[in-house]
């Protein structure tokens, strides 16, 4: 929020935030996106998921000038009319799209006065590799580009390639999200929440449930990883709530390490253990079969068609 109430002449066009996976930095772009578009100043909103075809490394040009040139009909104005002296202006190199498109040059027509307007990409790192070399290109030249009154948020994890492009570009100011300052305290009253819901919706449970000490000790094991605490509580919810959270505390506090990433395969061992007995050959042979269809797949399968795949009952 310091960033976007950043007018002075020297302030960076884009700001990229990242930080490894179960950080909450989706959360933290909606939440954002959310915020501007209540002070109407968000232009723009991309979330790049690579099981939509509409939310890849192709669209994400035209997307964001759709979205502004819907924002406001000075835009749509100014974007109408290069659009319409090139018809093939979707069909152009991304380069191009965003020098044609998002420019200082093309938006100047529309003489904006009321504030700056941001766009955010969210995500990024979900667009493939191969298909980012194109974009970060893309990206790198138009940042350069941007009017003044448009700014851009990015949202990504530190992939190599997004970290050569951004970390030291001279219109980008990079913020890293640092597990231990930002999120534990976060992550605790997210727990107390949950378990909170979790003892409403049992209904059995007693009204003091969990104490303080072991509601304090899970939040703890999550290492301010929204994502372990996230999937404990759903793992605690369901079955035996009181066992559960009893035995993610007693395993958790017999690990030498503190690694929150470490916590959090031994958190998914956890839930895999418990999901029948791996001693018998027929349910760990069908099991390994289906982990290895949904992951081969890659994309969401019906219990039927798993079935019929592995001509399963």
């Amino acid at each position: 929020m310091e960033w976007i109430a950043d007018n002075s002449d020297d302030r960076k066009k884009v700001l990229w935030v990242y930080g490894l996976a179960g950080m909450g930095k989706s959360t933290l772009s909606t939440t954002i996106a959310r915020m501007l578009h209540g002070l109407h100043r968000l232009g723009a909103f991309f979330f790049f998921n690579h099981d939509i075809p509409q939310s890849n490394f192709v669209t994400l040009i035209r997307t964001l000038t759709h979205q502004l040139a819907s924002f406001d009909a000075r835009f749509c104005a100014a974007i109408s009319q290069v659009a319409a002296s090139n018809e093939n202006i979707a069909g152009l190199p991304l380069d191009l799209q965003f020098t044609n498109l998002l420019s200082a040059s093309t938006l100047k027509s529309a003489e904006w006065s009321r504030g700056t307007i941001f766009l955010v990409i969210d995500a990024l790192d979900e667009c493939g590799r191969g298909d980012r070399k194109v974009l970060m290109q893309a990206l790198s030249k138009g940042f350069s580009s941007l009017p003044l009154f448009i700014r851009i948020i990015v949202v990504s994890r530190p992939e190599s390639d997004i970290q050569r492009a951004l970390g030291s570009h001279l219109d980008v100011c990079p913020y890293p999200l640092d597990i231990k300052s930002t999120t534990i305290k976060d992550v605790s009253e997210f727990v107390h929440h949950r378990l909170e819901e979790i003892r409403e919706e049992d209904g059995y449970l007693d009204a003091d449930w969990p104490s303080d000490d072991k509601t304090n000790a899970l939040a703890n094991n999550a290492g301010g990883l929204f994502i372990w605490a996230s999937t404990a509580c759903w793992y605690i919810q369901g079955h035996d709530p009181d066992r559960r959270l009893s035995e993610l505390i007693d395993k958790q506090s017999e690990s030498n390490s503190s690694g929150p990433f470490t916590q959090l395969d031994r958190l998914y061992k956890t839930g895999l253990q418990s999901a029948g007995s791996w001693d018998d050959g027929s349910f760990s042979s069908d099991c390994c079969c289906i982990l290895g269809v949904i992951l081969c797949a890659q994309t969401p399968l019906s219990y039927s068609v798993i079935d019929a795949l592995l001509t399963l009952p």
